[in-house]
């Protein structure tokens, strides 16, 4: 990640089209970061650094590289859990609109 990206999760960039709120707990710099949901949603949805859509896509596929190889790692048990979890919520957002 480059130390514009950073600055733009974290909310220290105000300049840009689409700022986020100032968040002085996140302290990420240029790098290797280790991101929470919220900071790798902000990452692969920023419109504002980069040359737009273009760039975007990259951020995009390097979060959901990253999330499979996390996955890949897991037993099986803890993957057949969270799979069993995941598509429990999945039915319940198109049948109950949650």
């Amino acid at each position: 990640m480059t130390q514009a990206e950073a600055d733009y999760i974290c909310g220290r960039d105000q300049s840009v089209l689409y700022p986020q709120p100032l968040r002085s707990d996140w302290n990420l710099q240029e790098g290797m970061n280790h991101l929470d949901g919220e900071q790798a949603l902000i990452h692969a949805r920023n419109r504002s650094i980069g040359n737009s859509d273009y760039r975007r896509t990259e951020r995009q596929q390097e979060v959901l590289m990253a999330a499979f190889a996390k996955i890949k790692d897991w037993e099986f048990l803890k993957l057949q859990i969270w799979l069993k979890t995941f598509f429990q919520w999945l039915l319940r957002i198109f049948l109950c609109g949650i």
